[in-house]
């Protein structure tokens, strides 16, 4: 929800413009080294048909990885509304 919670310095750091450039690096390369571990390991133990949340999830790169292994939802909590 955008503007529930009390004001941080948080969206100095991620804003649309921050968010923007992660996407677009997404498109371009995939998942950075830590991500892509992450996901391989998940994949490993079985996500067909499981539900994800994932709390501070950025962009959601993460998510759509595991949607495209198999997950039946993904769900991403952000503080941050960029």
């Amino acid at each position: 929800m955008a503007g529930c919670c009390p004001s941080r310095e948080d969206h100095r750091f991620f804003n649309q413009r921050f968010a923007r450039r992660l996407a677009n690096r997404y498109r371009k390369r995939g998942l950075d080294p830590t991500a892509q571990t992450m996901v391989q390991f998940l994949q490993a133990v079985g996500v067909e048909g499981a539900s994800v949340l994932e709390i501070g999830g950025g962009i959601s790169e993460i998510e759509v990885e595991l949607l495209k292994a198999g997950a039946a939802r993904a769900e991403n909590l952000e503080l941050s509304s960029a």
